[in-house]
């Protein structure tokens, strides 16, 4: 948004300086951060680096690169010399999200992870969860759950959205609310959850999920 950091091919990079702006750390916080991230592989170090022959500008992680880079547009090897970065004096360290964590995070891996944290919290003795499921039953719709647990013995599955609507029209919405009642039964269900990243729930879903799951 052209805030701190670079943007490469619509990612964005950020340096020490830009991860100090943006989490108002200060730097031997921000310092302990970002190792903290590289150490759990939630992102890599790199340099960004100009290629010499069709001049594109790219990041480029540690292991992509020794004493040349092969640019990512025209393959040409480039030797890391002066005119491969911008600044003044030497390259500085770039930091990306990995690319995994990076489309989590574009899909909302925040909704079903903080609602499974929530679920998990004391006094729970006992936890077990795996990650969303899409499930196909013969001559049925297939049907994607976002969340599924088991806490303290009890089968838990749910709902987390972003949005505050399971979906977006009232008969979507209902279609999906007598699919989950369905899954909710032929698997003995303990518990429905729902979570959602807005402010709350609209009316109609609280009127429909309460009415055909229950």
């Amino acid at each position: 948004d052209g805030g701190p950091g670079r943007i490469h091919h619509e990612r964005k990079y950020l340096r020490l300086i830009d991860v100090i702006k943006l989490s108002h750390l200060r730097i031997h916080d921000a310092r302990q951060l970002l190792d903290r991230y590289i150490e759990r592989r939630i992102v890599t170090r790199g340099l960004e680096l100009r290629c010499e022959r069709c001049a594109d500008t790219s990041f480029y992680r540690l292991e992509e690169f020794g004493a040349k880079f092969r640019c990512q547009r025209c393959r040409q090897k480039n030797l890391i010399v002066k005119s491969s970065w911008r600044d003044l004096q030497e390259p500085p360290w770039f930091y990306a999200l990995d690319e995994v964590v990076y489309h989590a995070l574009n899909c909302n891996v925040h909704v079903p992870l903080l609602a499974l944290d929530d679920l998990a919290k004391p006094p729970v003795q006992s936890f077990l969860y795996m990650p969303e499921a899409v499930i196909r039953i013969p001559n049925r719709d297939q049907l994607e759950v976002d969340l599924w647990a088991i806490v303290d013995g009890e089968i838990v599955i749910g709902e987390a959205k972003k949005s505050d609507k399971l979906e977006g029209t009232k008969r979507a919405e209902i279609a999906r609310c007598n699919a989950l009642r369905a899954l909710v039964d032929d698997l003995s269900v303990d518990r429905f959850v729902m979570a959602t990243a807005s402010a709350g729930w609209n009316p109609r879903t609280l009127e429909n999920v309460g009415r055909l799951i229950g």
